[in-house]
């Protein structure tokens, strides 16, 4: 057979020329013994493994290492402080510019600062805000006060100043006679109740000095009576003895 027949470039066999079928043969008898092995697999390279967790896209980081500050922080941690003690009666301070505070406020207050559990000194922290709060609600009130008169004021005067009667033309001599009216009766000027009229604004009032103008006028001509009933002086016998003592007829 010429598969047989050794070829002068088979290998040799103890010095025998071996051929095709024989070489084979002897890979099979071989191979049980471990004379010739089939080559193992490589070695699996494990960087080339796939990693589970990055594929599943479910990173399981591993656990931070201790932070020693963190720990030196807890153990410096304070104990806890006792309870506020909330006082039976607050005893709180005056604040400047101020006399006292007054007893039925308070009283109102402590309730509600109770209700705060505040102590008496978180309690007088208060004050001097309340006492804030207080001043300016009473300088807006009086500011307010203030130019409502100084409207009030202005809205008089030029209503005086529009009357056909004591106005216009007629205003210089309506001065005057008021001012007759108030000399006569010894109200001076800058004084008393002509200064209050004058500081109040209700000297400018049209209705007064409609008045008191008119009054003025009636002493300069002489015509000036207090009402249209007359007395008749009564003679000694009169305020002497009551009208039932009196002769009748």
């Amino acid at each position: 057979m010429k598969n047989l027949i050794p070829n002068a470039n088979s290998p040799l066999l103890n010095g025998v020329r071996m051929t095709a079928a024989e070489r084979a043969l002897g890979r099979f008898l071989r191979a049980p013994d471990g004379h010739d092995p089939a080559p193992a697999d490589p070695p699996a390279d494990p960087s080339a493994a796939p990693d589970p967790t990055i594929l599943n896209n479910d990173p399981t980081p591993a656990d931070p290492p201790a932070d020693p500050k963190a720990a030196d922080l807890k153990a410096a941690d304070p104990a806890p402080a006792e309870p506020a003690t909330v006082p039976e009666k607050y005893e709180l301070t005056v604040p400047d510019g101020f006399e006292g505070i007054d007893s039925d406020v308070l009283a109102e207050a402590t309730p509600v600062l109770k209700e705060l559990n505040l102590t008496n000194e978180q309690a007088d922290k208060l004050t001097p805000i309340a006492a804030q709060l207080v001043k300016k609600t009473m300088d807006r009130a009086e500011q307010a006060v203030t130019d409502r008169a100084i409207q009030n004021r202005k809205d008089w005067a030029e209503a005086f100043d529009k009357d056909e009667k004591i106005g216009g033309a007629n205003k210089e001599q309506t001065i005057k006679d008021a001012a007759k009216a108030f000399d006569h009766y010894g109200l001076k000027k800058g004084e008393g109740l002509r200064l209050l009229l004058d500081e109040s604004g209700l000297g400018n009032h049209p209705d007064l000095i409609r008045f008191v103008s008119a009054v003025g006028r009636d002493l300069a001509e002489g015509t000036h009576d207090r009402g249209s009933h007359v007395t008749t002086p009564k003679t000694p016998e009169g305020a002497l003895y009551g009208p039932e003592f009196q002769p009748k007829g």
